[in-house]
């Protein structure tokens, strides 16, 4: 596939591996100058230098972090205003964060609550007003109408088309993250009295680290040698948490996970609200089977014979014996998953189709 006459724009409030949707971001745009094509991210601030020549960083700055909401809204008019300066061909706009000037919005968490489903109190919110305002932006009204609307996950698609049904015609199949490869796990079986489980994820608590935490404490009395191996949270966060579970831990903080699925024997995700759940990609990919929440968009991809979905409200008690029982098991296969290549010539079909509905005068910008 020839690279595109227009230059990718896109848009991410932070530009690193700082999370689960900037890594997608990240990988997103390296994939892209990988395949030719110019690419130009727009973002507040940038975490880390891009490693492609392809790829050129507009930093708009952070005017304000807090609140939230009010931070989002400043992003968002910045954004507007880069994109507005820029010069030579039309751009194709692909943005990740609540905006108003793109042509593409990947959706990587949950839409808002209906209106209806919220209390009265919280209709009233100047806060949740303005989110409900900016997804409404984002979602129904793009650059030049209607955007694509791209989910990353079926159970993300479903919500999206059930929150938002009048954009029903603009949401396209979901694109879920590619994984790089990660270290196998060696072919082995977790000691009768141990074995290592694997937890991911910087925002530990909506991830279920309190969860795994009871669970694992049930597991350490059949298990008196089990050990958790927590990579996201700082030490000092959930330190204390272990020890008050008796639970054995090694705590590593941020940093790259795929080097230490191969000393799992097992991952534990038990995400009260996950769109995707890239770990659970990794895991599957490098041979270590898992136990996951039905709130994981990547629940959907678990086949029975590489782990369990289990739901949120099923005893500590089921949960404990499930990953027992993982543990009991015979070495699994890793699994063949999306690469981020797959992931980029998604996107380029659909930058594609975009330059390709456009008028032929459109070929730079006003």
């Amino acid at each position: 596939m020839m690279p595109l006459q227009a230059p990718v724009v896109q848009v991410v409030r932070r530009f690193g591996r700082v999370g689960g949707m900037e890594g997608y971001v990240w990988h997103l745009c390296h994939e892209l100058a990988r395949l030719g094509e110019r690419v130009l991210v727009v973002c507040e601030t940038r975490a880390e230098p891009p490693e492609h020549p392809g790829i050129e960083v507009v930093e708009c700055g952070r005017r304000l972090s807090r609140p939230r909401w009010l931070a989002y809204l400043m992003f968002s008019r910045q954004v507007h205003r880069t994109i507005a300066g820029l010069d030579g061909p039309h751009p194709v706009i692909h943005s990740h964060e609540r905006t108003g000037v793109h042509h593409v919005t990947t959706l990587h968490s949950d839409p808002f609550t209906s209106a209806r489903e919220l209390p009265w109190a919280a209709r009233l919110s100047p806060r949740i007003a303005a989110y409900r305002w900016m997804e409404q932006r984002e979602i129904h009204g793009g650059r030049g109408g209607p955007p694509c609307v791209v989910p990353v996950s079926h159970t993300l698609q479903s919500v999206l088309a059930r929150r938002h049904p009048a954009a029903a015609r603009a949401i396209s199949a979901p694109i879920p993250p590619g994984v790089q490869a990660p270290a196998k796990r060696p072919p082995r079986r977790a000691p009768a009295d141990g074995g290592v489980i694997g937890f991911v994820g910087h925002e530990w608590e909506r991830k279920g680290l309190p969860h795994l935490l009871e669970v694992a404490s049930e597991l350490a009395r059949t298990r008196p040698a089990l050990e958790l191996l927590i990579i996201g949270p700082q030490a000092a966060q959930v330190e204390p948490l272990c020890r008050a579970a008796g639970v054995r831990a090694r705590c590593l903080g941020w940093t790259d996970s795929r080097p230490y699925y191969a000393a799992m024997d097992l991952l534990v995700h038990p995400a009260r609200s996950e769109a995707y759940g890239m770990v659970i990609a990794e895991a599957l990919a490098s041979g270590v089977p898992v136990v996951v929440s039905d709130r994981c968009g990547a629940a959907a991809d678990v086949p029975d014979s590489n782990g369990s979905v289990l739901s949120l409200d099923a005893p500590v008690a089921r949960w404990a014996a499930c990953c027992n029982d993982w543990l009991n098991r015979d070495p699994v296969a890793s699994l063949t998953v999306r690469s981020w290549t797959d992931v980029a010539q998604s996107y380029r079909e659909i930058y594609r189709d975009i330059v390709a509905r456009r008028p032929r005068t459109a070929h730079r910008r006003p």
